[in-house]
C-alpha cells in the first residue's frame, strides 16, 4: 500500500498514483490514474519512487524506539514486545498513539521517509514510461532490473 511517485527528470513535478486493491474497482480512481500516466507518458524520462517496504518501515520503528524512547521505561519494554509479536505494525501504533511520544513518531517517521526519497533519487536513474493504451501498469521501456533494498535508517 502507499503511492508511488513519479518526478519529471527536468522540472522536478511530481505525479502520485495509489497503490491499492481496492481503488482498482473505483472508477474514479481508474479515471484519474488514466489521466495521471498520459501525463507521465507526456514527460519523457521519470524517476520512480515505490513505496518503502514493510521491512524499511520495521527498522524505521526499532530506530525509534531505540533512539527516542529512554531506557528502562515501561513504554519501550512494551514497544519492543509488540515489535516482536505478529501484527507488530498495529501493536506499535496502538501504544505510540496512547503514550506522550504520537507527535514526536510522527516527525521521526516523516525524517525517515525523507530520508528513504533522498537516497531513493540519489541511486535512481530516470527510465521513459510508456503507457499501453488499457493497462496503466508500469511497463518501462528499458529491461526491468532489480533495485538495490534501501534501508530506511542510518545515517541522517
Amino acid at each position: 500500500m502507499g503511492m508511488t511517485c513519479f518526478v519529471h527528470k527536468e522540472t522536478g513535478e511530481v505525479e502520485e498514483v495509489m497503490n491499492s486493491p481496492q481503488a482498482e474497482y473505483d472508477d474514479e480512481y481508474q479515471k484519474v490514474k488514466k489521466e495521471i500516466m498520459e501525463k507521465i507518458v507526456s514527460w519523457g524520462e521519470v524517476y520512480c519512487i515505490e513505496p518503502p517496504g514493510s521491512h524499511d518501515s520495521y527498522r524505521c520503528m526499532e530506530r525509534f524506539v531505540d533512539e527516542k524512547i529512554p531506557n528502562h521505561t515501561r513504554l519501550k519494554v512494551n514497544l519492543l514486545e509488540a515489535l516482536e509479536r505478529t501484527h507488530s505494525f498495529r501493536n506499535f501504533r496502538r501504544l505510540i498513539d496512547n503514550s506522550d511520544y504520537r507527535e514526536e513518531w510522527f516527525a521521526f517517521k516523516d525524517e525517515c521517509m525523507e530520508t528513504y526519497i533522498h537516497k531513493k533519487l540519489e541511486s535512481a536513474k530516470p527510465r521513459k514510461y510508456r503507457g499501453k493504451k488499457d493497462q496503466w501498469e508500469y511497463d518501462w521501456e528499458e529491461e526491468e532490473r532489480e533495485e538495490d533494498q534501501l534501508e530506511i535508517g542510518g545515517e541522517f
